[in-house]
């Protein structure tokens, strides 16, 4: 049995005090226990602490795209990387296209040349495109198009697990599709009714029909989305900082 935590729930705002969007994914993979993490924000670091975890016990991370409240935390990975943790093995990182460069200029610019030379001993970037598919451990990701910007891609993971993420994106049915073929669908909805270009509302979910009050779940929610519970809960559930399924 695999579990699921949400570290942060939350959009790039943190309405209602959420943290930034983070998951983490705690599984077997043939006989040893492994800990996965999608996307890094800027609040992941202490919503991982908060949780008992530290830097070592992770596995893998998967970057959906590359918006600081998706990914500004791997910086500060690196950092306690450089100072406390000092990792004998990398960190597998599955993330978009360009994310080792875009990275080592966060690096070097918030921080200084010598953290951003802590980057080989923290990350082994995988860099991967939309469309592609790819193996690690027991799980094989396939990587779906969406609509948003910064190499933005969705993905469904399937292996040891089964989890469907869609990232930042307006509502692109092919790819939802595939989600749906997961036991768990993590989608996120920025807003209840309120347009943003390449965004989800969680009227678009109602409008598709999605009917799986116990295994999909919108998150990176601001406070209209919480304030309209009643009008989604038979269809889908709102995800909250540290709750955590079993599937």
């Amino acid at each position: 049995m695999s579990k699921l935590i949400f570290l942060g729930s939350g959009n790039a705002f943190g309405h209602d005090g959420r943290r930034h969007s983070s998951y983490l994914i705690e599984f077997e993979d043939k006989g040893k226990h492994r800990l996965m993490m999608m996307d890094c924000g800027p609040s992941t670091l202490p919503a991982l602490h908060k949780k008992g975890y530290s830097l070592g016990d992770l596995d893998l991370i998967y970057i959906s795209h590359l918006h600081p409240d998706h990914m500004l935390g791997l910086a500060l990975l690196v950092l306690d990387n450089k100072w406390i943790s000092k990792l004998s093995n990398p960190i597998k990182l599955i993330c978009p296209v360009g994310t080792q460069k875009f990275l080592r200029t966060i690096c070097e610019t918030i921080y200084s040349q010598d953290e951003a030379e802590v980057l080989p001993e923290t990350y082994e970037f995988i860099e991967t495109e939309p469309g592609s598919e790819y193996n690690l451990f027991s799980l094989h990701f396939q990587f779906l198009r969406a609509e948003h910007t910064a190499n933005a891609r969705m993905v469904a993971i399937k292996g040891a697990f089964s989890l469907g993420y869609s990232g930042d994106t307006s509502l692109v049915l092919e790819s939802l599709n595939v989600l749906l073929t997961c036991k768990i669908v993590i989608h996120e909805a920025s807003t209840f009714d309120l347009v943003i270009p390449n965004h989800t509302t969680i009227k678009d979910l109602l409008e598709v029909g999605i009917n799986r009050p116990n295994s999909f779940f919108v998150s990176h929610v601001d406070s209209s989305v919480s304030s309209n519970t009643l009008s989604f809960q038979k269809n889908f559930q709102l995800a909250e900082d540290d709750m955590e399924i079993k599937f």
